[in-house]
């Protein structure tokens, strides 16, 4: 058994972890966490409402700056960095990632929530599914640096 991408003997799992075994790959999420400890690793409770303005992510970051920080790369070299709190994706313009022109996306599609250098995905009930390295999620993912994940028709690559 591969824990974390190492092979190992531990007994005791932790919110988190990747479970390899063969060539399938597990994610356990701990269902006792507490409601404070769950909000926290996902930047906090959903608010009721989404701010009236937010920047477009279409404007340009130089990737030297970057680098270092977690971030989504589009496949045309566009860079997102990502900030501790919560990063709203989908077509409404008052999303921080705005699609407006992917119609493949939902209006409210996905959400970002980074907690202490971690980022976790989750799929806000979206028409065509979020995709993480070929996948439907359901609930929350953890993103690894590497990962692809597919909003729409749009493509993004998780550098961490």
């Amino acid at each position: 058994m591969a824990l974390n991408d190492v092979s190992s003997n531990v007994s005791k799992l932790a919110h988190g972890d990747r479970i390899g075994i063969g060539q399938n790959s597990l994610l356990f999420l701990e269902r006792s966490l507490s409601r404070e400890r769950h909000n926290q690793l996902r930047g906090g409770p959903r608010p009721r409402y989404r701010p009236a303005v937010a920047p477009s992510f279409l404007s340009k970051v130089d990737p030297v700056q970057a680098a270092g920080t977690l971030r989504l790369e589009t496949l045309g070299g566009q860079v997102i960095p990502l900030a501790s709190g919560r990063c709203a994706i989908g077509r409404d313009p008052s999303s921080i990632i705005d699609l407006a022109n992917d119609q493949r996306a939902s209006r409210r599609h996905a959400e970002i929530s980074v907690v202490d250098k971690v980022a976790v995905l989750c799929d806000l009930g979206s028409t065509n599914g979020t995709i993480l390295n070929g996948q439907t999620i359901s609930g929350d993912a953890i993103l690894r640096d590497g990962d692809e994940v597919l909003i729409g028709s749009t493509v993004f690559r998780f550098r961490a």
